[in-house]
């Protein structure tokens, strides 16, 4: 039976890389549209020199200089989380400090160059490379060249159809590598350096104690991940129900706002309706002052009616009186004054 090997498992990247001629093929790769040359790597800590026993300890790192003393880290990590961008920083810097001692000028930092495989997305775009440098984005400028992050996101891999160079080949054996028969590797992956590569992968996969490694790291890389994916979840979980208590404490305010609004809305109202109310008592109170008024008006019209009628039938009566005192015929003055 055929032993399929994952060159993502930690302990077979570093089997893999240990190489130095397929180490260098790699660096020179993800180098390839960077102006830096790369003649020759040593590896700082080969994986001969390791406890790999204890299936707790992480090896998904490698360390190498090339021919100018220029630090080279390369490491894989197949769970991609928020941290990570922070952590890519941060292992850098450790690197970068370590390439001189205490009391040396600066003059004598060398640069230090990181390459991670990520077994998930971390940049949201199409693109599986990335280098990453301290770079002005406003003036277009960088402020040195001592500091160089590369990234190979392998689920943007290429299709097979679509490999143009050869880190296009190195992420798609990196994706697809446990897809094949290590004695047998597919034509788009037949190069001199590849074929060294499915060597390696071979060796672990008939070699019994290399195999029970290999196995005891997947082992562990397995249960690390289900760990950090239950982590992850229950972050994420945490981070749901925090943002639904924020929303319905917004929901809460807004509607306690709203309520507000529509009470001083109604009080506003009720004040309006009466001031109306007011108002028609006052104009009903005018209306009424009018009609009294009215009414005392035409009660005066009538006294002073009645008092005419009054004063016209005492002159009747005394005209009546005059002439029947006169025989019928009034008196000069008195026809003057009539």
């Amino acid at each position: 039976m055929v032993r399929h090997i994952d060159p993502c498992v930690d302990y077979a990247f570093i089997r893999i890389m240990s190489d130095p001629e397929i180490l260098l093929d790699f660096i020179t790769r993800v180098f390839e549209k960077q102006d830096v040359q790369i003649k020759s790597v040593t590896i700082k800590n080969p994986i001969q020199n390791r406890n790999i026993a204890d299936d707790k300890l992480s090896i998904a790192d490698l360390l190498a200089l090339d021919h100018l003393g220029r630090t080279i880290q390369i490491e894989i990590q197949l769970i991609v989380d928020v941290f990570l961008p922070a952590r890519i920083l941060f292992t850098w810097a450790l690197n970068y400090t370590k390439s001189i001692n205490k009391g040396t000028d600066y003059d004598q930092l060398q640069p230090t160059y990181s390459i991670w495989v990520l077994g998930g997305k971390m940049i949201d775009n199409t693109y599986a490379h990335h280098n990453f440098a301290l770079y002005d984005e406003d003036r277009k400028v960088k402020l040195t060249d001592q500091l160089s992050i590369h990234t190979l996101e392998l689920p943007k891999c290429p299709p097979k159809r679509k490999i143009e160079s050869g880190l296009d080949r190195w992420i798609y054996f990196f994706e697809h590598g446990r897809e094949f028969d290590p004695g047998k590797p597919p034509e788009e992956l037949q190069t001199p350096v590849m074929q060294k590569v499915f060597k390696v992968l071979q060796e672990i996969s008939q070699e019994e104690k290399e195999y029970l490694i290999y196995r005891n790291r997947l082992d562990a890389q397995m249960q690390a991940g289900a760990r950090q994916n239950y982590e992850k979840r229950l972050l994420e979980s945490l981070e749901t129900s925090k943002q639904q208590t924020e929303a319905e404490k917004r929901k809460t305010k807004v509607e306690r706002q709203r309520a507000d609004a529509e009470k001083r809305k109604a009080e506003v109202e009720r004040q309006r309706a009466d001031a109306e109310k007011r108002k028609a008592e006052v104009e009903r109170q005018r209306a009424d002052a009018e009609t009294r008024k009215a009414e005392a008006e035409r009660q005066r019209a009538d006294a002073e009616k009645q008092k005419a009628d009054a004063a016209e039938q005492q002159m009747k009566a005394l005209v009546e009186a005059l002439l029947k005192k006169s025989g019928g015929e009034l008196p000069e003055d008195i026809q003057k004054i009539l």
